[in-house]
C-alpha cells in the first residue's frame, strides 16, 4: 500500500514539475535547459530507486541498516548527480549553465519530496 501510494504522489509531484517547466518553456525558452525532461525523468527514476532501498531497511530490526541504507543511498544519489553533471559540461560545452541550474534546482525538490516523504512514514510508524 505505501510503495503505491508513494508511487501515485511521486508521479503527480513530478507531472506538476512536468507543468511547470512547460510553462516556463512557453514564457521563457531561452533561460530553461531544453533537455529538462530527460532529467525529470532521471530524479523520478533515482528517487523511485532511493526510497525502495529506504523501505527495504526500515523492515529490518538493526536501527543501523536504516542508517547504511540513508548514508548509500545518499551517496548514490550524490554520485550519480556528479557524474551526469561532469559529463554534460565536459562533452557538450552549450547550455552548461542553464543545465547546471536546472539539476540542482530539481535535485533539491527531489531530495525534499523524498524526505518529506520518509518523515511521514517514521511518524506513522513512532
Amino acid at each position: 500500500m505505501l510503495e503505491k501510494k508513494f508511487f501515485t504522489s511521486l508521479s503527480l509531484f513530478t507531472a506538476g514539475l512536468s507543468l511547470v517547466v512547460m510553462l516556463l518553456q512557453l514564457a521563457i525558452a531561452n533561460l530553461i535547459f531544453p533537455h529538462t525532461w530527460f532529467l525529470l525523468a532521471y530524479f523520478f527514476a533515482i528517487t523511485l530507486l532511493s526510497h525502495f532501498i529506504m523501505l527495504k531497511a526500515t523492515k529490518s530490526k538493526e536501527p543501523i541498516d536504516t542508517y547504511n541504507a540513508t548514508m548509500g543511498s545518499t551517496a548514490l544519489r550524490l554520485f550519480l548527480g556528479l557524474v551526469i553533471v561532469i559529463t554534460y559540461i565536459y562533452v557538450f560545452k552549450k547550455h552548461t549553465f542553464n543545465f547546471a541550474i536546472t539539476f540542482f534546482v530539481l535535485y533539491a525538490l527531489f531530495t525534499t519530496f523524498e524526505i518529506r516523504s520518509l518523515l511521514k512514514k517514521i511518524k506513522k510508524e513512532g
